[in-house]
């Protein structure tokens, strides 16, 4: 009697074993698949924000250099209407540039003031100008011409990295490669374009 559930104990440990390494396999599997899709969510986010970035420097750009070169009211009202557009892309570059500086060592702090302050210190300066009418003072041309030359270096900053278009590509993005280091020139020169205009 004994050596029959001997006999039957053995397979059934073996069933057993069977099936919870195929249960571990499975989870362990779904686990993988759900950190990848979380890595590719946030590198779409990334990749995202990276784009609002070089729209942010090209609608400084496109609205400095527009603003100099109107020579009538209509002109720099179009031009003034390109300014609509630097709120939602500075926003959405600042959140690219804070997590480049939490990724650099920052601080939370550190790093949100650091985004924050030359993206606010640049808007500030902005939002007076043209609202007054007529041909821009000459304090308003310089800063216009100050901003127009640091737009212009930060879009070719911005030009070097190729947003992603990919699953693979966005979680590269995710793990901080290649775009690290050129979004903290972009963050160098957004802050020393905002001490220029003080």
């Amino acid at each position: 009697m004994t050596t029959g559930k001997r006999t039957y104990t053995v397979p059934i440990l073996l069933i057993l074993l069977t099936l919870m390494a195929i249960l571990i396999v499975v989870l362990f599997s779904r686990l993988l698949l759900d950190n990848q899709s979380l890595k590719t969510e946030r590198g779409h986010r990334l990749a995202e924000r990276y784009a609002s970035c070089q729209s942010y420097a090209n609608a400084l750009e496109e609205y400095a250099s527009g603003m100099l070169s109107a020579k009538d009211e209509g002109s720099r009202m179009a031009a003034q209407a390109l300014q609509g557009g630097l709120g939602p892309t500075g926003d959405e570059c600042r959140g690219l540039l804070y997590e480049a500086g939490i990724r650099a060592g920052a601080s939370k702090e550190e790093a949100l003031n650091g985004a924050a302050q030359p993206i606010a210190a640049i808007r500030e300066k902005l939002d007076p100008i043209g609202k007054q009418g007529g041909e821009p003072a000459a304090a308003d041309r310089k800063t216009l011409e100050t901003i127009h030359g640091g737009a212009v270096e930060l879009q070719q900053t911005l030009q070097s990295y190729a947003v992603p278009t990919g699953d693979q590509r966005y979680r590269q993005m995710q793990a901080g490669v290649e775009w690290l280091p050129v979004a903290r020139q972009a963050l160098n020169q957004l802050q020393q374009l905002a001490a220029g205009l003080e």
